[in-house]
């Protein structure tokens, strides 16, 4: 019966193309019986011969040395923006370009409930928008979220839902208020 080699040091053993189980090293240098896919089996192991070998270099580092692998975090940047709490308090905060207001007042513990999670289900995470402030945000008042925004609590010329406001450097120094109450829809 012909047979082919164990795939050396990678400790796989291969069959009709599939990976049938992985071996100990101490299987190393045994024969198993040819397969139909023979000859996808010979490629492989010549491929990973050469790997063995170091005639084939891989592109990535196996290496667990990290001293010179020094990972560069970059500083996401930011903008200022204010929130206006229930009680009047005046939170400003460093607001990350692209997330949401809702997911900025999340973070910074800010009194705004979101109960849909930002899926434009609710209009509990309803702003009101300085009026100096509402015409230079970018992101535009859609059919969807003004459906919402008329079920909202306290609704203004300037109300938006927090979820559909992506902070980006337009809006560095917005001032937004926190309605007193609101009202989650899908209660009703």
């Amino acid at each position: 019966m012909a047979t082919m080699k164990c795939l050396t040091r990678a400790g796989l053993l291969v069959s009709r193309g599939r990976l049938l189980s992985t071996l100990c090293c101490r299987n190393i240098g045994k024969t198993y019986p040819k397969t139909t896919s023979h000859i996808f089996s010979q490629n492989l192991f010549k491929n990973l011969q050469k790997f063995n070998s170091r005639q084939f270099q891989p592109s990535l580092s196996l290496s667990t040395d990290t001293s010179s692998q020094k990972p560069t975090k970059k500083k996401p940047r930011t903008v200022k923006v204010t929130f206006v709490d229930r009680d009047g308090d005046e939170i400003t905060v460093d607001a990350k370009i692209g997330d949401t207001l809702l997911e900025v007042a999340k973070e910074y513990d800010v009194d705004l409930e979101g109960a849909c999670e930002g899926t434009l289900s609710c209009s509990t995470c309803h702003l009101i928008v300085d009026k100096n402030w509402y015409e230079k945000i970018p992101d535009f008042l859609t059919e969807e979220e003004q459906d919402m925004l008329d079920l909202a609590f306290g609704l203004t010329d300037t109300s938006r839902l927090g979820c559909q406001i992506v902070v980006s450097d337009a809006i560095d120094g917005i001032r937004l208020k926190v309605p007193t109450e609101t009202r989650d829809i899908r209660n009703l």
